[in-house]
């Protein structure tokens, strides 16, 4: 008498099990915050980088004269050399220097120093409602943060002090008229701040900060006032 060999109900939920597993690890090894894929990227990115910066300082280093001097029209003159180079700034006719190139900004200083420039958060926001509304209505105010590919946003800094971390977004709520600051922090130190201005709640209220004291403020209903003394 023969037995029938095959594999059993429990055997194939094991085996699927350590499947699933190995499945796992192997998508938490290249993907995540330390994967392959994303140390991959990060290696591209940096050569990229250091390609474009080593052609900058290989335009600068054909720029010196005999006498090892250095001149903005030379420079420039080397830069525009570089394939896909993009738009070359100088200072009144001098330095320094600014070159975009490959999506990054170099400074060039008049000893022919290069340096990347530091991006800075770019700080924009968004509120409920623009129109004019009650005294004592929740208007609320949505703040958006970015900064180059390169970088993130980690700090956005309302106007209470509290912060939200590692964000793109965050909002607050106001009731009354105001200046309110809120700061946004790179993953590069780089901070932004910016004054948001309300003036839509209720009968606005002036202030000497939004306002100069020869300005006459004319509201919503048409009357005016001047800024007090």
């Amino acid at each position: 008498m023969t037995k029938n060999k095959g594999i059993t109900l429990i055997s194939l939920v094991i085996t699927i099990i350590i499947l699933l597993i190995l499945a796992g690890i192997s998508i938490a090894t290249l993907t995540g915050e330390n994967g392959l894929l994303t140390k991959a990227n990060t290696a591209k990115t940096e050569t990229k980088k250091a390609n474009a910066e080593e052609q900058v300082k290989i335009a600068v280093a054909g720029s010196f004269d005999n006498e090892g001097k250095l001149t903005a029209d030379k420079i420039k003159e080397e830069l525009k050399k570089i394939p896909n180079v993009g738009e070359i700034r100088d200072t009144n006719g001098g330095f320094p220097i600014e070159v975009d190139l490959d999506g990054y900004t170099f400074i060039i200083d008049e000893n022919g120093k290069v340096t990347r420039k530091a991006v800075k958060p770019v700080v924009d926001y968004t509120l409920s409602t623009e129109e004019q509304v009650a005294e004592g209505t929740e208007i609320t105010v949505t703040i958006t943060a970015s900064i180059g590919e390169e970088e993130k946003i980690t700090k956005i800094t309302k106007p209470d002090g509290t912060s939200a971390n590692n964000t793109n977004t965050t909002s607050f709520i106001v009731t009354t008229n105001g200046v309110y600051t809120v700061t946004a922090e790179g993953s590069n130190g780089e901070t932004t701040t910016k004054k948001i201005i309300i003036t839509n709640i209720g009968t606005a209220e002036i202030f000497s900060d939004i306002y100069t004291a020869t300005q006459i403020y004319t509201d919503s209903t048409g009357k005016t006032a001047k800024i007090p003394e």
